[in-house]
């Protein structure tokens, strides 16, 4: 199952490709930090493979993880039939990053291709986090409250 879940394209289309600057502007991260951070994930992607790619090549192979898990998926309500398992909750955490991510972008756009991982997405978060919209729309202070 962990071979098709799509992790090394998701963190190239976050930190390298075109999100790269909200990104960064939302977390207000420095310039040289921005480089460097920039810098390691292009040259581990490369020691990995997936950094030779070009940004079509990356998002194809997104597209052909997506099928796969599609192909697994099937129209079960969750990969092992009618409740869901552990391999959901690790393949859910993969494919909620892509849709509700707040940048959106080609990642969602290629994850809407497949109508029955929507529909997946849409149960395990009704299924099993109902308090979904209030636990990420909340914003906890860092700073300690008085």
């Amino acid at each position: 199952m962990a071979t098709v879940i799509p992790g090394k394209t998701l963190v190239l289309d976050r930190w390298v490709y075109d999100k790269t600057e909200e990104i960064y502007n939302v977390l207000r991260i420095p310039w040289f930090v921005r480089w460097r951070v920039r810098s390691s994930i292009k040259n581990m992607a490369y020691s990995h493979g997936i950094g030779r790619h070009s940004k079509e090549e990356v998002y194809e192979i997104l597209r052909t993880d997506l099928q796969a898990l599609s192909n697994v998926l099937g129209v079960k309500r969750f990969l092992m039939g009618s409740r869901p398992c552990q391999h959901d909750c690790a393949v859910f955490g993969m494919l909620a990053e892509i849709m509700w991510e707040p940048f959106g972008g080609f990642t969602h756009a290629i994850l809407c291709e497949f109508p029955n991982l929507v529909r997946y997405c849409e149960n395990m978060k009704e299924d099993v986090w109902p308090d979904w919209d209030e636990c990420t729309t909340k914003r906890k202070s860092a700073s300690p409250q008085s």
